[in-house]
């Protein structure tokens, strides 16, 4: 889809007649003076694009869901035939796709099939994705494709480098869709089918991305309604919907091409609505600040929800389908950290009462269950490299210090004493920076106590459950909380406990060392 012109009046404002922007303004707002080059001369030739195309299908489109493939796939044809010939909205979107495609994949990858290196050919693309959304003029254009490249070129940037600069780009991308009118599509309009899914899918990408650029700067949200206050696309597979057809598919329960981004909608709206309910529940407990029973209930019912319209019928011999599937399950598990991250966080952890206890242990359990299917199924050596980059430190820590405190003969503390081994098939022998280094220290030496009261005295708590549990203030405790909390603090996050939990929703394409992943959950 080229051009929004045909949007119904009523729904959309009309910037056809906007006034071209100086094109000087766009080196201004990309950040430096863009080289007097010719972009057409970065394209690669015409035998390479299929293979670009294909690439960023496989690798970048699943988690990007802005594109309805079968009629890009008759586009990308027309465009090959003729790429010293397109209009500036094509040739925007072309050099974005490039610059995808090649951020998703491994520096080896791309030497080998490509035989370039992948930081100048990024670097490349780059250049000439910016050079061909200004000569596009895609702040004042109405053009959809021309926006659709813009979000995908910040999506792509995001998670490469610059995030404070992406966080701000992201702002201009909501402006400029507010501006086309897409926030307010609906189906009730004399906008066609086609037109109306797609401009729901951009808005919709925009709210993720502003959902996620937010997180990690740690700022509040610049779109603060809800998408589905006005519509959430279809979740249908792009065979489902018709350019030529004048009617709506029906929506599918289950899994389709549209389910995994939808899901992340669900999760980032239970992810905006928490900060809300924490702040009205405040002075309900003194311990932790929260409402637990209303909390549990809340995110209970957005699992159900995400679970009976999304992920019911996922296959297992559907890579793409297990992952978001049990993604989605690694975030459920991960919410009662950050329903009681406030307490977690100050002197108050030690006063928690021993149900909230049992819930965080068992939380973080799950945690690393969770993470340690996806790091060992994972059928691709770079997504498990890329899994194995998030190591849930919490809830090692939960689970170390609750192993001080418990009888080891109890069926949850076995199952805990699983999981941290688990934790450390995966995670302890894995490369990390110096901050990772400096995180494992307190851990070690907690595992060392925990490990020493398991050998040595297993019937020490033999009957923990009729007598008085010892307690973070008893003196036999002391040295366990003293090395939980030691000089190198595992401190909760409070501006980014969010972020923490919606790291692992398949967004990153990218890893520590420039490996790509295929697909899509923190």
């Amino acid at each position: 889809m080229e051009s929004t012109s045909d949007y119904n009046s009523t729904n959309l404002v009309d910037l056809q007649g906007t006034t071209t922007t100086n094109p000087d303004h766009y080196a201004f707002i990309i950040g430096y003076n863009l080289p007097d080059i010719n972009p057409r001369s970065l394209h690669p030739s015409p035998s390479q694009i299929p293979f670009y195309w294909q690439t960023f299908v496989e690798n970048v489109e699943p988690l990007i869901k802005i594109f309805h493939i079968p009629s890009m796939n008759k586009l990308i044809r027309e465009m090959q035939r003729s790429i010293r010939f397109l209009s500036p909205s094509k040739e925007a979107f072309m050099f974005a796709m490039y610059f995808a495609a090649v951020t998703s994949m491994t520096p080896n990858e791309v030497q080998e099939l490509l035989d370039q290196d992948k930081e100048t050919l990024a670097a490349q693309y780059r250049l000439a994705t910016e050079k061909a959304l200004a000569k596009a003029e895609f702040m004042s254009s109405s053009d959809l494709m021309t926006l659709q490249a813009f979000v995908l070129f910040l999506f792509c940037l995001r998670e490469r480098e610059q995030s404070r600069f992406t966080w701000t780009m992201t702002a201009l991308a909501v402006r400029i869709a507010q501006g086309i009118g897409i926030h307010r599509v609906r189906r009730d309009t004399e906008l066609p089918p086609y037109d109306t899914e797609m401009s729901l899918r951009l808005w919709l990408s925009i709210w993720l991305l502003d959902l996620r650029t937010g997180l990690d700067q740690g700022m509040d949200w610049l779109i603060l309604e809800d998408v589905s206050d006005v519509a959430l696309p279809l979740n249908i597979n792009d065979s489902d919907l018709d350019p030529a057809s004048a009617e709506y598919p029906l929506s599918r329960t289950g899994m389709t091409d549209m389910a995994p981004t939808l899901v992340k909608y669900e999760i980032g709206s239970l992810l905006k609505k928490l900060p809300r309910l924490e702040s009205e529940s405040k002075g309900k407990q003194p311990s932790s600040g929260l409402d637990w029973d209303d909390m549990e209930r809340i995110a209970a019912t957005y699992k159900k929800n995400v679970e009976e319209k999304y992920l019911h019928n996922c296959v297992d011999d559907d890579y793409f389908q297990w992952l978001t599937a049990l993604n989605t399950r690694l975030f459920f598990a991960k919410v009662p950290l950050l329903f009681h991250h406030p307490a977690l966080s100050s002197d108050a952890r030690s006063t928690l009462s021993p149900a909230v206890r049992d819930r965080l242990l068992t939380a973080s359990i799950e945690t690393l269950e969770c993470s340690y299917a996806v790091v060992t199924i994972s059928t691709s050596l770079r997504w498990s490299r890329l899994f194995r980059t998030y190591i849930h430190w919490h809830a090692i820590s939960i689970i170390l210090e609750e192993l001080c405190l418990r009888s080891n003969a109890t069926e949850i503390a076995q199952r805990a004493w699983k999981a941290i081994e688990l934790a450390l098939g995966c995670w302890g022998s894995f490369p990390s920076s110096q901050q990772a280094d400096e995180l494992w220290k307190p851990l070690i030496k907690l595992m060392r106590t925990a490990k020493k009261r398991r050998e040595a005295n297993q019937s020490l708590y033999a009957q923990e459950r009729t007598e008085t549990e010892p307690s973070p203030s008893d003196p036999s405790m002391t040295e366990i909380w003293a090395l939980a909390n030691s000089e190198t603090q595992l401190s909760w996050p409070t501006d980014y406990s969010a972020r923490y939990l919606y790291e692992d929703l398949n967004e990153v394409l990218v890893d520590d060392t420039g490996a790509g992943l295929s697909e899509a959950i923190d």
